[in-house]
């Protein structure tokens, strides 16, 4: 699915990736932890080739295509939807323009299930009671369902979420957490990038922890929570 290898970026003259290597398989959910700073955002802009940050070596390749030099509407258009961080949806559009206005057919060779204005309302029935709601109008909860409703709309093989609890209260956290375990159960394969530790271990198959833009860690949920030298040093849970 999704294939990185010895990524390295910056901006002007500092590198905030420094050989990054990561693996998305199809059809697994794959957290990305590490603390604020250390490059998550920056790793999620360059696979979808915004810039900046400026890629300077290493490769992304989506499904054996490579696309470190595509350009980010045609990486989109592959099949790689994309949750921003700040979820950045229109404040003067009402919910269902919002996810209209990102709605296009699968792309060649995706065969997941097609999602749409009645699936996203399935998925987020709180959002089918806002849908005549202008983003400016929904907590923060409603307007990250909006932001992960838009992604969807494009009918993605691959979703990267970048920070999606991020100054959510815990109940709306609890909420999302089941949300996205509804989204495992699809055919997408996900890239959910986090800082809330428990929320990424009771969804991730794969776990990857970054520091200073390097991996420090790659294996299994059980094998991180086991690993206190890990958690402590690289994402300071138990200190």
């Amino acid at each position: 699915m999704l294939a990185i290898a010895d990524l390295h970026c910056g901006y002007g003259h500092s590198e905030v990736l420094n050989g990054v290597s990561l693996e998305v398989p199809d059809r697994k959910l794959v957290a990305l932890l590490g603390r604020n700073g250390m490059g998550k955002t920056s790793l999620c802009r360059s696979i979808m080739g915004l810039d900046p940050p400026a890629v300077r070596s290493g490769t992304v390749a989506y499904n054996g295509t490579d696309i470190t030099d595509m350009a980010a509407f045609k990486i989109a258009r592959l099949g790689l939807g994309y949750v921003p961080q700040g979820r950045r949806i229109f404040g003067s559009l009402d919910v269902e323009e919002n996810l209209a206005m990102a709605q296009r057919a699968p792309a060649e060779g995706n065969e997941g299930e097609v999602w749409d204005l009645e699936r996203v309302w399935e998925l987020f029935p709180q959002l089918a009671e806002r849908k005549k709601n202008t983003g400016s109008h929904l907590s923060g909860g409603e307007q990250q369902m909006v932001a992960i409703g838009r992604a969807l709309t494009t009918n993605p093989g691959l979703l990267i979420m970048d920070e999606p609890s991020e100054g959510l209260a815990p109940v709306i956290v609890d909420q999302l957490n089941e949300r996205l375990l509804a989204l495992k159960e699809t055919s997408l394969s996900i890239l959910l990038v986090e800082q809330n530790y428990s929320m990424a271990l009771k969804l991730a198959d794969i776990v990857y922890v970054i520091e200073n833009g390097k991996v420090v860690f790659t294996g299994g949920p059980d094998e991180l929570d086991s690993n206190e030298d890990v958690k402590r040093r690289h994402l300071g849970v138990g200190v």
